[in-house]
């Protein structure tokens, strides 16, 4: 099996697991993923409901991207035939979560060309066209900001707060300190014991800032 497809299938997280790492509401992770019973929505991401509740690394990666227009509300379900159409020109079943369309000019063109195909409401596009380029959306790009991608293409880390990371090498997704396997809440629960921050810092051979981000994350989480 091919690394991008063997990461971005490895199974992390459950549903409840992704509100809580994103800051979305309480349910807003379901919909996109399982899509929303009540409302009988279908879902963003998954090809299908499916019922389960495990998240793959690469559901979580889409969901990340997608928490950046989360402010549209339930427009936010116009991505699914974007995706959908993105799985089928990439050959992906990640296509939100490997580098090719959006770090490679080649890459957005076939992005765009979707988009134009699908009528896509403007306020939910992925590239936009800029003279003769073809760019990032300002939520794409954001997203792009905090993803970290592999020798393979794909999102292999994703940035919480600070140095505070999601890596599904490390302590199997949860938040831990970039490229160590020490978790953020370890960390904070030591401060929250009454620990000195300069001394948290020492005893695990950590910056004070990276000490402050596992505080703040935990705190926001």
């Amino acid at each position: 099996m091919p690394e991008s497809t063997s990461l971005l299938q490895e199974p992390l997280y459950r549903i409840a697991d992704v509100d809580r790492l994103l800051g979305t509401p309480r349910g807003t992770a379901r919909g996109w993923i399982d899509g929303c019973r009540r409302g009988r929505r279908s879902p963003v991401i998954r090809n299908e409901r499916t019922g389960s509740d495990r998240v793959t690394w690469g559901e979580f990666v889409e969901a990340r991207m997608i928490a950046e227009y989360q402010d549209r509300g339930d427009v936010v379900f116009g991505l699914r035939p974007v995706i959908a159409a993105l799985r089928e020109t990439f050959r992906e079943p990640y296509p939100l979560a490997i580098a090719r369309p959006f770090l490679d000019a080649e890459g957005r063109k076939a992005v765009l060309d979707v988009q134009r195909g699908l009528n896509l409401d403007s306020g939910l596009c992925l590239v936009v066209p800029n003279g003769r380029t073809v760019v990032l959306s300002p939520e794409v790009a954001q997203f792009t900001d905090v993803a970290r991608f592999g020798a393979a293409g794909v999102v292999k880390r994703i940035v919480l707060e600070g140095a505070i990371v999601a890596d599904p090498e490390y302590s199997a997704g949860r938040p831990t300190i970039a490229g160590r396997r020490l978790r953020a809440d370890v960390i904070a629960e030591a401060v929250a014991a009454g620990e000195r921050r300069s001394e948290v810092a020492r005893m695990w051979d950590i910056s004070p800032a990276a000490v402050d981000d596992a505080v703040r994350f935990l705190s926001l989480a």
